[in-house]
């Protein structure tokens, strides 16, 4: 979630992400949820092509890839079914790599290292790696 902290949709839909992120860790912490303050990141949200807030994006692994943008229902439910649509189809597309899966069948991610301000791969580490969400 690309944010700003003077937008009101943003705080608006602050208890929604919180949720969100419960509910990826009750999940097994397979996608990992995190938000950039755009007033703090200017150069990372421009990078990231955010022009409006809250702008909701996907990163997949290929840092190269265009992330794709969400234009559903701000609630936890339907961002939480659609992130997690997001992982089966990257797992069913990634299954002829070798490094697909982590040794317990755990499908390998890429995207944010859980830092926050910054989007990029985390080199193919598992999701199930103890992550936290932001």
């Amino acid at each position: 979630k690309f944010y700003a902290p003077w937008c009101a949709h943003c705080r608006d839909m602050s208890a929604e992400w919180k949720l969100l992120g419960e509910h990826m860790k009750y999940e097994g912490g397979r996608v990992r949820v995190g938000a950039v303050d755009c007033a703090q990141s200017h150069e990372l949200c421009a990078r990231a092509g955010v022009a409006a807030y809250p702008t909701l994006l996907w990163f997949g692994p290929d840092r190269a890839a265009v992330p794709e943008r969400y234009e559903g229902p701000r609630k936890a439910s339907p961002l939480a079914s659609w992130a997690l649509q997001r992982l089966e189809e990257l797992a069913a597309g990634q299954e002829h790599y070798e490094y697909a899966y982590d040794e317990e069948g755990n499908p390998l991610l890429g995207g944010g290292d859980g830092g926050g301000d910054d989007y990029g791969g985390d080199g193919g580490h598992s999701a199930y790696e103890g992550r936290d969400e932001l």
